[in-house]
Parts: structure tokens; sequence; C-alpha cells
């Protein structure tokens, strides 16, 4: 075992052997195993209030989290009405230009259905999760036809709390995606905010009548163990 020593000289009690940590540490464990037993301990000592689980851990969780649909609309230029495609390709989702939330892109778009406010934490670290599914359309969707630009889309992920950035992702190009960010934090305690966030990148050459963006099926989970 390797030590580095932060004095330049040995001073009296400096651990020169490696086998000497081990058996001061093993000392340790034993005084508390022996110390520490069914027959130390007398009856109803440990209660349940002692162990319950709020006590060592605080959960919380949302699901069936989707994109607010108040700023999506159906695709208008590949569905079964004006196109001749299946009508899977009826997509709803996002717009640029007419979606509100997403205009010309390049933001960052706070995801509304997918947030914890105002939960309770105490001092100790924090475990943030989010889980969705997410869908793109393919590049060519997005050709006007005007234009030789064809820009790749994508999407990027944030977690926030209490407005601080925790976790990014970095862009993901592929038509359909499982998401799974996480992030562990050390907070205070108090009240947190926990916020998802995605951006798509801004509008190039793109047809306004085109779906852009979609996701669903969103969890967003928080485990505060305690210090």
């Amino acid at each position: 075992m390797a030590y580095r020593w932060n004095k330049r000289s040995l001073e009296n009690e400096t651990i020169t052997n490696g086998r000497e940590l081990d058996i001061s540490i093993n000392d340790y464990i034993d005084l508390m195993n022996n110390g520490i037993d069914r027959e130390n301990l007398p009856e109803g000592a440990v209660t349940r209030d002692m162990i319950f689980d709020q006590n060592l851990c605080l959960y919380y969780e949302k699901k069936s989290c989707a994109i607010n649909e108040g700023y999506c609309g159906r695709d208008e230029l590949f569905n079964s009405a004006t196109a001749k495609h299946p009508r899977g390709n009826e997509l709803w989702g996002l717009h640029y230009t007419n979606s509100v939330n997403l205009r010309q892109g390049g933001n960052w778009i706070q995801a509304e259905n997918a947030a914890l406010e105002g939960i309770q934490v105490y001092e100790g670290m924090l475990t943030i999760d989010w889980r969705c599914k997410s869908f793109i359309p393919k590049y060519r969707t997005f050709y006007t036809q005007t234009s030789e630009y064809v820009a790749p889309k994508y999407v990027q992920w944030q977690i926030r709390y209490n407005g601080n950035v925790v976790y990014e992702s970095g862009p993901q190009f592929t038509q359909w995606n499982n998401v799974y960010c996480t992030a562990t934090i050390p907070v205070a305690t108090g009240n947190g905010n926990i916020t998802i966030h995605y951006k798509i990148p801004e509008l190039i050459s793109d047809d306004p009548k085109s779906v852009v963006f979609y996701f669903f099926g969103g969890q967003v989970t928080a485990m505060n163990r305690r210090k």
C-alpha cells in the first residue's frame, strides 16, 4: 500500500507500514461489532420511528410527463390528408415559428409537465433522474425544396435545481431516443425546485408546417439521502 506524505520527514506516529493501518481499522470494526449487538441493547430501545424511511431518505416522483400539447400541432406536410403516407405519419408536436415556446429555436424550454416544486429536502445528497421517450422526424422532412440546406435536428436536456444547471446532456441526433439523465448533488435543508429543460437547434431553412419534436412517457424522480 502506497502513501504520500505531506511533510518532509517522518514524525511520531507516522504510518510507515500499510499493514498497520489495516490492523488499526480492523480494531475499530471489532470494537463496534462486539460492543453493539442485541445483548447490549435494552428491549425496545430501537423503535419504528427511529428507523422510519423518512429518517433515512425522502423520495419524490412525477409520472406520465409529456410535452405541453398547448404548443403543439399536427404535421401539415406529412399526414394522410395531404400526402400519400401511412396514417402513422400524422405526427403531433412542436413547430418552428408557430409554437410560441419554440419560435426560432436555440433556446432552453422548460418542460412544464415535468417538475418537482417545493419539495422538502434535508442536508445530504440529492439524486435526480429524468426518463422519457422522444421523437424527432427524419432530416429529409425539413427540406423545403427551395434550399440546399437540410439541417440535422437534435435535442439536448438539462436538469436544474433551484434554477442552477446540475446536468446537461450532449446533442441527441437519433430519431427515436430513450432518454435517461441523472445527477447527484449535495443539498442543504430547505425547499427545492427541480425542473427539466430541453433545447432544439435554431431554424435554418425549415418549413414551419413540419413537426420538429415530441416527447412522452416521462418520469422525474428525486431521492434525498439524509446526512
